[in-house]
């Protein structure tokens, strides 16, 4: 007896022979086909093929045999092009204000809707189908009747993401501009508005002030962007008060303070967490004349000001004329961008005494590591007063080398105004993106970051055009959601990503909660299967709430008493297929 097994594909391989022989003398030695990949040239990312099997034989017992097929998975060696070409206007109009009322930030809240506050105070909550139409708005009002209601900073903590409660959304929100912009009498209050509060509730109408008395420029640098680190502690981008450490009226003629031009780091998971700050002034402090009201109680002084004792908000790193947004990276580092001096905005500090002209030239815009105690180069001589911090008295420029223990230079040099950081997560394209960070330059390009292993550095710098606004988030699937506040609009750039084959998840949302569980994700992708979907972290089952061809929405499972001590796989079975992100999620302990 001879049987002849016949071995096809669809071209995608090569097969070392096209038939196997078996035969009584070799009917039971294994026999070895080798498959290879055909290398051409296509962009085509991780596809699959099959070989199909057929039957040979004189002898009816094996000519009606079924041989099943192999599935090959294929890893393309060519580079999948990067596209995000489906872009569209999701929302205009965000506030009636328009202009400079409209967006400012955005974030994703837990219950999977897009939150976005305005300069003016408005707060939008959209609900979003999967191909990011609005179906739903909730205006938010709360703060926008405020003094203080310029919004740019917004944050969920991903502490409260336990399923015990309604989700609590964290607001930075202060006074800009409040004396007028420019220079003006110092017996006018220049008041330390900048504050972040906690809505919460129906309509999120119940308002809790976490921290007041943060400082806010007479320009337009304030109390920018928010994020938390995997213990809780809430970190505050704090913008600076002149452009290279000399009060200037062009630039609203008050001087820095001890919590302006920096990170701060808020303990909020005391438990008699104090964010309240007051100031006081020096026992021999003389008020001007004409005075009718506390001078501790405004910014023109702050440059005497301490920060009286007791508060849980402290400086966690230095020198940051303006860092508008911050992140907390899924590597555990922390990452801000800052706004470079500019010509015509005041002197620049070159010791607690002295000062020269800053020049006619306008100074890079920065990507900086952040790191607890470094100074990034731009000056307050209010902490500079302090022993041993010497070093904030002088200005660095963006071009200046790194000084041990003094200046800490930047990891990537961009053009102004860059403002929007955002780390990119998921897996599209072949993962060329996973991990990167990218920045939004106000009204132009996008800058992609490709960080060295360890995260300290910027390997490549590669600018896109996919989107333009002010403030960058990613979105489930892939997506890029800009923020555009000229425009008083929100948009979108979806991936067009040939390398995507079959059922794939791309992303969750959001990338950690605690271990407990019971609290709300989505995961992005395409081709699940409603009828039949299973999903895994860490080898625990979650609960599924609803699944679309794009979206599983469902509540996370426990990981405890056994938590892992790091991220965990993400498995998704769908329609027959498995899908893995590996290291998707970290349960929070």
């Amino acid at each position: 007896v001879v049987v002849n097994i016949n071995l096809a594909n669809d071209g995608q391989l090569t097969i070392n022979q096209p038939s196997l022989t078996f035969t009584p003398n070799n009917w039971n030695i294994a026999q070895t086909v080798t498959v290879g990949a055909v290398d051409d040239n296509l962009k085509e990312g991780t596809h699959f093929s099959t070989i199909a099997h057929t039957i040979a034989s004189a002898d009816p017992d094996y000519s009606g045999l079924t041989l099943a097929s192999v599935a090959v998975t294929i890893i393309d060696n060519d580079v999948v092009p990067i596209v995000f070409n489906q872009q569209k206007t999701i929302a205009t109009g965000i506030d009636p204000a328009g202009g400079f009322g409209g967006p400012t930030r955005g974030t994703w809240g837990p219950d999977g809707r897009l939150y976005v506050g305005t300069y003016s105070g408005v707060i939008k909550a959209y609900t979003l189908s999967d191909n990011y139409e609005v179906t739903a708005v909730e205006t938010i009002a709360t703060i926008a009747g405020l003094s203080n209601p310029n919004i740019l900073g917004l944050a969920f903590n991903p502490w409260d993401n336990d399923g015990s409660g309604a989700p609590k959304l964290y607001v930075a929100h202060s006074q800009l501009y409040a004396n007028g912009g420019s220079s003006f009498p110092v017996t006018q209050l220049s008041p330390y508005s900048g504050q972040v509060s906690i809505l919460e509730g129906p309509n999120f109408s119940t308002l809790t002030p976490l921290i007041t008395g943060l400082p806010v420029s007479n320009h337009d640098h304030g109390i920018n962007g928010l994020d938390f680190d995997n213990e809780g502690n809430l970190y505050i981008a704090s913008g600076g008060n002149t452009n290279a450490g000399i009060t200037a009226g062009a630039i609203g003629g008050i001087p820095e303070s001890p919590f302006t031009a920096a990170i701060l780091k808020a303990e909020i998971t005391k438990p008699d967490f104090n964010g309240t700050i007051t100031y006081e002034l020096p026992n021999n402090f003389v008020p001007p004349n004409g005075l009718t009201f506390d001078p501790a109680l405004s910014q023109v002084f702050g440059n005497q000001a301490k920060v009286a004792s007791g508060v849980d908000v402290s400086v966690y790193a230095s020198g940051f004329r303006n860092p508008f947004d911050l992140v907390f990276a899924t590597n555990g580092l922390m990452y801000a961008t800052d706004n470079g001096a500019n010509a015509g905005f005041g002197d620049q500090s070159t010791s607690a005494t002295t000062q020269q002209p800053y020049g006619n030239i306008f100074d890079a815009d920065e990507l900086n590591l952040v790191i607890q105690g470094a100074y990034y180069g731009h000056p307050n001589r209010s902490r500079g007063m302090e022993p041993g911090e010497d070093r904030q008295n002088v200005f660095y420029s963006s071009e200046a080398p790194d000084i041990p223990g003094v200046h800490t230079a930047p990891i990537a040099k961009v053009a102004a105004s860059t403002n929007g950081l955002e780390e990119y997560r998921a897996t599209t394209f072949g993962g060329q993106l996973r991990g990167q960070l990218f920045a939004q330059k106000w009204n132009g390009q996008v800058y992609g970051f490709d960080l060295s292993a360890d995260g300290m550095q910027v390997e490549n710098t590669v600018t896109y055009n996919f989107t333009n606004g002010l403030d960058l988030l990613t979105g489930p699937g892939g997506v890029f959601v800009n923020i555009d506040l000229s425009a008083n609009a929100i948009k979108v750039a979806i991936p067009d990503d040939i390398s995507a084959v079959g059922m794939t998840a791309f992303d969750i949302f959001p990338w950690r909660a605690p271990a407990v569980g019971g609290g709300s994700f989505v995961i992005g992708g395409q081709d699940f299967n409603p009828a039949d979907t299973l999903v895994i972290f860490g080898g625990q089952a979650a609960s599924i709430t609803s699944v679309s061809a794009s979206r599983i929405e469902g509540i996370f499972p426990t990981l405890l008493p056994d938590p892992s001590d790091g991220f965990v796989d993400l498995v998704v079975q769908s329609g027959g297929k498995v899908s893995t992100i590996t290291n998707a999620f970290l349960p929070l302990v």
